[in-house]
């Protein structure tokens, strides 16, 4: 209730979810949509990293015009995404791109996705070899592409700026690599395809690993794709990882960390990801469904396009991972569906959205070399997701 910001039981559709018809477990949380986060194991994210939290309550309060952190409103309400590298092929892209952003798109209802045509060049961007002989691009010199590019820049309509590349990457010598990293001040964000690929420490560049791959495996690596690509861009929006429940703010140490695999948002982050879509759209139950109808047609039409027949029942066992998201959503889309409206949002309590965003001019972009070296401080703890790697 603390984070969630409200001293009474939280509204219908931000509990935690209790369902018939949920997998039955052992214990009765099993049972329930989110679960709160057990103590951590050795190797977890949260073993190793001091991160407090950020509640409802926090988030409102740093998201606001005075404090630079500014919220989507109509006239910067884009999300834009940037294809950097020759890499990224017109192959490549054909392949992930329709269903990435479908479900991007209804990931942040009321947000324009556009894609850059031409992808950013990495000519000029320092690099080094990895593990595995491929090269390895600097971060910073890819945020600075999304700084001053004309392609980038010239959107003057973008809220934030990811880019994405199918090249690893690392955000200083003393990391070996890094999945994605966000800086949420200047409200860019980069993510790489590279390390997700099921291939790529088979020495596998993820180029050459799309056709090697059978149809379980090349969904597997979409999923973790579009898993980076959602909890970077909230990031963007001032999100921070979450320490309260399995949740896709989770941090996490990789495919060992038992926290982090959640494709979802929790109550506390998405009543974040409600604030911040609030000046560019009308939040209510209606848009919630909608929400969550959307991104279980995204993944149905994923499945129907990778089967090789129509869909029928037990179509699941084929593709493991993609089926229990696909039961998750249709689970969440039954519990709102049968709640009254007045029920469901009855004390929500966002604050007042107009006051933090409506009609307020675009933060300043950080621009002195003390401000920038902050932020870059801070994005390494705070907009970093998954297995960010320090050489030892």
């Amino acid at each position: 209730r603390k984070a969630l910001g409200t001293d009474a039981p939280p509204c219908a559709a931000f509990d935690d979810g209790l369902v018939e018809g949920a997998p039955p477990g052992e214990r009765e949380d099993v049972q329930r949509l989110f679960r709160l986060l057990e103590k951590p194991r050795r190797g977890d994210w949260l073993e190793s990293k001091n991160e407090p939290g950020q509640s409802y309550p926090q988030y409102l309060k740093r998201m606001n015009a005075r404090t630079g952190n500014m919220l989507p409103r109509r006239a910067c309400s884009g999300l834009l995404v940037c294809p950097v590298g020759d890499s990224c092929s017109q192959e490549l892209r054909a392949r992930f791109m329709p269903h990435l952003i479908h479900y991007y798109s209804a990931f942040f209802p009321g947000m324009i996705v556009e894609v850059l045509e031409k992808p950013l060049s990495l000519k000029n961007v320092q690099s080094r070899e990895n593990d595995f002989g491929h090269p390895q691009y600097l971060i910073g010199d890819i945020f600075t592409l999304l700084n001053t590019h004309k392609d980038v820049i010239t959107r003057h309509s973008a809220y934030s700026r990811l880019a994405i590349t199918f090249e690893d990457i690392y955000p200083g010598d003393e990391w070996n690599y890094v999945f994605g990293q966000a800086r949420p001040l200047e409200r860019v964000g980069v993510f790489s395809f590279a390390r997700h690929s099921p291939l790529f420490y088979d020495g596998k560049h993820a180029s050459e690993a799309l056709s090697l791959l059978d149809m379980s495996s090349f969904l597997d690596w979409m999923r973790t794709c579009r898993h980076t690509m959602v909890h970077e861009t909230c990031h963007m929006l001032g999100i921070l990882h979450c320490v309260y429940w399995h949740c896709l703010m989770n941090g996490s140490n990789g495919p060992q960390d038992s926290n982090g695999h959640t494709p979802f948002l929790c109550p506390v982050c998405l009543k974040k990801l409600l604030l911040a879509l609030s000046g560019v759209v009308e939040v209510d139950l209606k848009l919630l469904i909608r929400r969550y109808r959307d991104l279980h047609h995204s993944l149905r039409s994923l499945a129907a396009e990778s089967s090789p027949g129509p869909l029928r029942e037990g179509f699941e066992d084929g593709f493991p991972e993609l089926g229990r998201d696909i039961q998750w959503l249709a689970l969440r889309l039954a519990q709102l569906e049968s709640l009254p409206a007045d029920e469901a949002f009855q004390g929500l309590g966002l604050g007042d959205p107009t006051s933090l965003s409506a009609g307020q001019p675009p933060a300043r972009r950080a621009t002195t070399p003390s401000r920038v070296a902050t932020v870059s401080r801070r994005s390494a703890s705070l907009g970093t997701t998954a297995a960010a790697r320090r050489r030892p």
